[in-house]
């Protein structure tokens, strides 16, 4: 099933920054840096944009408490698009014109991206970010009747949980049972819950580590991190993408040489490549921002858990 919108692996797409001006930079004081986040809070994609806001106040927290980039304290300004284009332009107008952030971090899909990107090109703003159904909306009935005529072994979805666990559901309610594989963007543990007993043998590719593996570097220190601002809350695929922006953010920031500056913001990030968190390698250039290319794999379970696989088979159920 195929949709107009997919998330890119930890692309510079995650933020955007302004070229800069004669003056000192928006969203840049003395003690801190404003930076804002335009996403899906609220409406069917809003685990996403949930997750990715909890991602980055983790990374946020975990580097303020250490004393902040260079005794300047990160702040996020998050605010919600509903994962509708013609909202996030207004959000990011806002966030740019009204409250002066300094970038854009932690966009979340294609449509809301790619309506952005006439204010990118206005301000000078360098943005690096089958069968169909209508954007937030779960009428996939005709979507499905279109693949299943082809009678394939795999549906490749693109699209976020809800619309993608009512596709799954009702395919299998009509003895349609292809393996279905989605891609990261629909949230993964979201998925699961909304597919409860019908989500036994869906794949689900991941553009981050399993983040309940603690043997690796880089997730032990975002559960850590998780845990200080939210005890309760459970390691997840796109609250580790988040924490893993804001953690290529840090990065860039660490290595500018006095204030910050947009312009310096994405040259430092460049020049730090490949940043290597431990256990996730990410290498950006002026020619390439996606970050990485890796895909891991993952396989929801029959109890709705999610278990890291290395190739798909009968060995991932």
């Amino acid at each position: 099933m195929g949709a107009p919108f997919k998330m890119a692996p930890i692309a510079l797409a995650g933020f955007i920054a302004v070229l800069p001006a004669a003056h000192a930079e928006d969203g840049v004081s003395a003690d801190k840096i404003v930076l804002g986040q335009a996403a899906a809070l609220t409406g069917p994609a809003a685990a996403l944009g949930q997750g990715m806001k909890m991602g980055l106040e983790a990374a946020f927290a975990e580097v303020n408490k250490a004393g902040g980039i260079k005794g300047r304290k990160l702040e996020l300004k998050s605010v919600d698009d509903g994962y509708e284009p013609t909202r996030s332009i207004g959000v990011v107008k806002k966030l740019l014109n009204e409250d002066k952030v300094f970038a854009i971090i932690g966009t979340v899909g294609t449509p809301t991206a790619a309506a952005i990107l006439p204010i990118a090109a206005n301000a000078g703003v360098p943005v690096t970010g089958e069968g169909t159904y209508e954007r937030n909306t779960v009428a996939i009935k005709t979507a499905l009747l279109a693949v299943r005529k082809a009678k394939p072994e795999a549906v490749v979805m693109i699209s976020s949980y809800k619309p993608a666990a009512a596709f799954i559901k009702l395919a299998r309610e009509i003895k349609f049972d292809p393996t279905f594989v989605n891609v990261s963007f629909v949230g993964s543990d979201a998925l699961a819950k909304e597919l409860g007993p019908n989500g036994a043998g869906v794949v689900v590719t991941q553009v981050v580590p399993f983040p309940l593996d603690s043997k690796i570097p880089v997730v032990a220190r975002y559960q850590a991190s998780l845990k200080a601002i939210a005890p309760d809350a459970k390691p997840g695929f796109v609250s580790l993408e988040g924490y893993l922006v804001g953690r290529t953010l840090i990065a860039g920031l660490e290595k500018i040489d006095g204030a910050p500056t947009r312009k310096g913001l994405v040259e430092a990030v460049q020049k730090a490549s490949p940043i290597d968190f431990g256990g996730m390698k990410l290498s950006y250039s002026t020619t390439n921002n996606r970050g990485s290319d890796h895909v891991f794999l993952t396989v929801i379970q029959t109890d709705g858990s999610l278990k890291a696989v290395d190739r798909l088979g009968k060995a991932g159920m």
